[in-house]
């Protein structure tokens, strides 16, 4: 394949990466509200673990995209429309243990 076309799978796959960060961050926010209010918050934690379980697939296939184009983790990529920086914020880690 050319490294063009995996310099932009590169990119998308860096963008799913930060909105599933955003997605997962975001339901740890309401399952904190449920609980807070004193509500069933069992749904809402069994989709937090869904979106973790994609994140930690999502971030797998970011890394394998970047090794197999010999970059490491914080490097922007040069595709047809410039550089892009990865879009990622390690304050976002997966957390399957809950």
């Amino acid at each position: 394949m050319e490294r063009s076309i995996l310099q932009e799978y590169a990119v998308q796959a860096d963008c799913l990466v930060a909105q599933r960060r955003r997605q997962v961050a975001h339901q740890h926010e309401i399952v904190s509200e449920l609980e807070c209010a004193g509500r069933n918050s069992q749904e809402a934690r069994k989709l937090l673990r869904e979106f973790e379980a994609c994140l930690v697939l999502q971030v797998a296939d970011q890394v394998r995209l970047r090794r197999h184009l010999g970059l490491e983790s914080e490097q922007p990529l040069k595709t047809s429309r410039g550089l892009r920086w990865p879009l990622t914020d390690t304050r976002l880690k997966p957390r399957l243990n809950e």
